[in-house]
């Protein structure tokens, strides 16, 4: 592979030498090649990628020396971008912005991965990851937390469409509520049972008892319950439905037999439609680390590379999920109906079809560096505007020469 062949790749990582662009192509044919992200297992595909022989101890030697570069975080923002670039398409598509929120976790001896993600919902149901950071801890994520992943995706992503937030119970909080609605977010996060209910009983004038009575008889006759509740000065929506399946009767555990959220809108239906998307960033980390990246079996305890890893993983993903969607497009992918919940589903998944498209189309690297610039010169959309890059490469030199 020549200088020349990665040139078009390159305009995307301005702050990094030419030959680090290219280890970074290397390296995603031989993860996907090995549909695993460790490197002792992706260096042993060298020679197929290369289609020659290669000693693999010395391409696993630049592998370890690509991990340590210096401005790490610069060089993940610009994969990140690259990601978003590739599937620019689908995003560009959407009518409004429906973000998820989540976090995955998992340990690495005594060391924590803990992933927290937010990424963009497509009308078709994939998701994008926009953005993660990693949390040095166990459990989790406090609302400081939040509010800077928030603002540090505002500051990378050029975002000016109507956007909704949804998340699951972990993500609640009076302060991240009121920081949602002034960066001008809509939002649907399921609640805990107990979450702001004595709250809304105060503001309604009415005992808990009374509360939990008017609940129960409202969704016996309208199917839900809904009332305005005021948290730090904004007015938002306390939501109630029946979860599937369950009865009226509390079981002994006195689990909640409701599904309960917080929106800034009123309509219940919109609310349940717009929840319901929430799980698709669960599908893309059983994508990431079960599937053909397998993220779990990174071999790694340094922070800067498990990011570093994560961003990569996030774009063999994009590749994989742009390939599908072309194929998607193409034929139809088979439904099956589900007995139990009657509701149908693709036979096999927008990513795993892409997956199988690479694995029999891209034998080697210079076949999925032509990919990359097909990909990238079809688009219309050059991104050259990286803020946060600068500020984070200045803060880097301020750090290293305190």
């Amino acid at each position: 592979m020549t200088t020349l062949e990665v040139d078009k790749i390159k305009k995307y990582f301005p702050f990094h030498r030419i030959c680090v662009v290219k280890t970074l192509v290397i390296l995603v044919s031989c993860i996907l090649c090995a549909n695993n992200c460790n490197l002792n297992k992706a260096k042993k595909k060298g020679s197929k990628v290369f289609g020659r022989i290669v000693n693999i101890e010395n391409l696993y030697t630049r592998f370890i020396r690509f991990f340590k570069m210096k401005n790490p975080m610069v060089f993940v923002l610009c994969i990140l971008r690259l990601v978003q670039h590739l599937l620019s398409d689908h995003i560009n598509e959407q009518g409004e912005y429906v973000l998820s929120i989540d976090r995955t976790n998992w340990k690495l001896g005594a060391i924590n991965i803990n992933i927290l993600t937010i990424g963009l919902v497509l009308e078709n149901g994939k998701f994008i990851p926009l953005y993660f950071e990693l949390l040095n801890k166990r459990g989790n994520s406090n609302q400081a937390e939040r509010k800077a992943l928030l603002v540090d995706l505002h500051t990378i992503f050029n975002i000016k469409k109507p956007l909704v937030l949804v998340g699951d119970r972990e993500f609640i909080g009076k302060e991240w509520f009121k920081e949602l609605v002034n960066l001008s977010y809509d939002l649907v996060i399921r609640l805990r049972k107990k979450d702001y209910k004595e709250l809304l009983a105060k503001q309604m004038k009415i005992s808990i008892i009374q509360l939990d009575n008017k609940i129960r008889s409202d969704i016996a006759t309208k199917g839900y319950f809904t009332a305005p509740i005021e948290l730090k000065s904004h007015t938002f929506f306390y939501h109630v439905k029946r979860l599937n399946g369950q009865k009226d009767e509390l079981s002994k555990a006195d689990k909640d037999i409701y599904i309960r959220f917080i929106s800034t809108s009123q309509d219940i239906t919109w609310v349940s439609i717009t929840y319901n998307k929430r799980w698709k960033i669960e599908v893309f980390f059983e994508d990431i680390k079960e599937k053909g990246i397998r993220l779990e079996q990174i071999n790694f305890k340094d922070f800067d590379k498990i990011r570093l890893m994560v961003a990569i993983a996030a774009l063999c993903y994009a590749l994989c999920l742009n390939q599908g969607l072309i194929a998607f497009k193409k034929r139809l992918i088979r439904l099956k109906k589900d007995k139990r919940s009657q509701k149908c589903y693709l036979r096999t998944s927008i990513f795993t079809k892409g997956y199988e498209i690479i694995e029999q189309t891209i034998l080697n690297v210079s076949e999925l560096n032509n990919l990359l610039i097909k990909l990238l010169n079809d688009k219309k959309l050059i991104i050259y505007n990286y803020p946060i890059i600068q500020f984070i490469r200045n803060r880097d030199s301020i750090e290293k020469s305190a």
